[in-house]
């Protein structure tokens, strides 16, 4: 999970990094641990991650979502869309991973 994870933080924070002036949201980003959560579909294991505003990450929000000075980027929900597959990929390679040392 953490593995697969860091595909969209990267590509998060190198967004975040073309908007660089104080650093306080690329500081403010976070990322937990994998939480196993059961649904009415079975379990899922989810993990959270993004820029705290309460820790800076407010310029994050703007840059997301646009402002009264700047079109929206849609960074953060763009980051996990356009990297599903990889993302998919590397959930799967470390299953089959953890799967062998089982056999």
């Amino acid at each position: 999970m953490k593995q697969s994870a860091k595909i969209p933080a990267d590509e998060m924070l190198n967004f975040i990094k073309q908007h660089h002036y104080t650093g306080m949201t690329e500081n403010s980003f976070e990322m937990s641990e994998p939480i196993i959560k059961k649904t009415n579909k079975g379990t899922q294991v989810v993990m959270e991650l993004g820029f705290k505003a309460s820790k800076g990450g407010l310029g994050a929000i703007f840059l997301n979502l646009g402002g009264m000075h700047n079109q929206p980027y849609f960074f953060i929900k763009n980051a996990v869309d356009n990297n599903v597959d990889r993302i998919a990929k590397a959930q799967d390679e470390a299953l089959k991973r953890a799967i062998k040392e089982f056999e």
